[in-house]
């Protein structure tokens, strides 16, 4: 009976697709509380740009550079405007790296 009731939780539990990949729900319900867990972290992309260029100055990094920095993360600032860095995930396209 004991037998019966594991095979019988397993199949309830299990998922034909996740298997394919050698994974079980178990596995995937880890995932998403990790990613879960990292959302509660993250903070807005503009306040991370900014932290970000602060630091390089603070670290002794020239005022061009860092100017140079603040220029470009800007424009990537611009085009996910709201986001936050948690949001963010990359992902490969055929034409190279998208966001």
């Amino acid at each position: 009976m004991s037998t019966r009731r594991t095979n019988e939780g397993v199949a309830a539990f299990g998922n034909e697709e996740l298997a394919r990949y050698g994974k079980s729900v178990q596995d995937a319900i880890r995932f998403y509380l990790g990613h879960l867990r990292a959302q509660e972290q993250t903070i807005p992309l503009d306040t991370a740009i900014a932290e970000l260029v602060e630091s390089r100055r603070a670290g002794g990094k020239s005022a061009e550079y860092c100017y140079g920095l603040k220029l470009r993360l800007g424009r990537f600032g611009k085009d996910f405007s709201g986001r936050s860095t948690g949001s963010l995930t990359a992902r490969k396209s055929m034409h190279g790296l998208s966001v």
